[in-house]
């Protein structure tokens, strides 16, 4: 009798009390996935849907003894990096992972917390950079986290490009800016200046040039001083962003909650009956395609097998029900020769706590199964994509996503 081996998922990041992010997240995502879930905690937090009201960290040793135990005896097929905290964790993790010689690894460069709070240092962003994104097979961060490991700003997609060009030239093989943040933000001229400000230089046309003239200008010792004021910029105009987001949506839901009741009633069972047209017209498609996962999980030989299955992850099923009129979230990936753009609807809710552990521990579980990168980051988009829209609607703030959506929406397929 042939021993099947359990695909194992290691997850180093830090805990969270409310349980929609760091270590809960990952290992309910491994769970629904269907891989064995290991972790390594880098710190405790005191949080829950309205913020973090309390971060402890670990003693480092204490995370490279973790990974350490995990790895000599349990064995990992792929790893994800969450919260870190600080540099001398950051360079243990980084020392662990050489050591043992582990290539799966993605790495969500955890910054801040949805209702604001700091999760690394910012004299980490440094040794972030220099010993664990070269070691990353995927890096995943959001645009505000783009802007810090990129150095620049980002208002375009051609920005987010450059930012994914900078990132790459890190080390990481493939770079995913999540769009999530992309809601329009300040004007430009009004960045710009915010930026002048900053750097007290010249805004307008002349902006590159005057970003690169006082790139030059300092002197390497004092970049890293630089860096960290720069970040924590960055991280303040994004938080007071969500702030006044979080509680003009509060507001809206107030007001609207009542005369929505009646209308969402007639409406129901209309989208019901849809919803069982999309599941009973795919159903076929999606077992065969999951078959084909199991027994060939190489993506160049599954579509050379069957091409005309793998338009797959743009049904209704894996893809947020709208049209291209609804606005959009797109995620740009970037391997270092080409750029891949990845939408789905963008769902008005507050409920997105934890989403980026959860893509980045999805992509994890993909590439434990013998997913190649880009089938893993697609998998996990569509996964989260479930878990956003499919919200569970707990807590006063910013609460978590449902974890089990995705695999319950495949249950319906069975």
């Amino acid at each position: 009798m042939t021993e099947v081996r359990v695909p194992r998922v290691l997850t180093i990041a830090g805990s969270d009390s409310g349980g929609g992010a760091g270590i809960q997240a990952d290992l309910k995502t491994f769970q629904e996935l269907g891989v064995y879930g290991m972790s390594a905690i880098t710190a405790i937090t005191v949080q829950n849907t309205l913020g973090v009201h309390g971060v402890y960290p670990l003693p480092p040793e204490a995370a490279a003894e973790q990974i350490e135990a995990v790895g000599s005896d349990l064995g990992v097929d792929a790893l994800k990096t969450g919260m870190l905290f600080n540099a001398e964790i950051i360079r243990l993790v980084a020392d662990q992972i050489h050591k043992f010689g582990w290539e799966k690894v993605v790495v969500d460069p955890v910054m801040i917390a949805k209702g604001g709070a700091e999760l690394l240092q910012n004299e980490a962003v440094l040794a972030m950079k220099e010993h664990l994104l070269p070691l990353a097979l995927v890096v995943t961060p959001n645009i505000p986290e783009a802007e810090v490991l990129a150095g620049m700003r980002i208002r375009t997609m051609e920005d987010r490009r450059e930012a994914a060009r900078r990132i790459h030239a890190l080390g990481p093989k493939i770079v995913v800016i999540k769009g999530g943040h992309d809601e329009g933000g300040p004007d430009r001229e009004d960045r710009d200046h915010e930026e002048a400000r900053i750097y007290g230089i010249s805004a307008g046309a002349d902006r590159e040039e005057n970003l690169e003239k006082h790139s030059e200008e300092h002197s390497e010792e004092h970049s890293e001083e630089h860096s960290d004021k720069y970040m924590k910029e960055i991280l303040a105009e994004h938080t007071e962003e969500q702030m006044e987001k979080h509680m003009d949506k509060h507001q809206e839901d107030h007001t609207n909650n009542h005369k929505n009741n009646h209308k969402n009633n007639h409406i129901n069972d209309h989208i019901n009956d849809h919803m069982e047209d999309i599941l009973k017209e795919n159903t076929e498609k999606h077992m065969e395609v999951h078959l084909d996962v199991v027994n060939h999980p190489d993506d160049q030989t599954r579509t050379a097998m069957h091409p005309e299955k793998y338009s797959h992850m743009n049904s209704p099923i894996f893809k947020a029900v709208g049209n291209d009129r609804d606005p959009q979230v797109i995620d740009l990936i970037y391997d270092g020769a080409a750029f891949t753009e990845l939408s789905g609807k963008r769902v008005n809710t507050v409920h997105t706590h934890g989403t980026g552990c959860t893509f980045s521990a999805a992509i994890a579980a993909g590439l434990a199964q013998g997913m190649s990168a880009f089938d893993a980051i697609r998998s996990g988009r569509s996964f989260i994509q479930a878990a956003i829209e499919d919200g569970l609607n707990l807590g006063q703030g910013h609460g978590p996503t449902n974890h089990w959506a995705y695999q319950r929406r495949l249950g319906v397929l069975r």
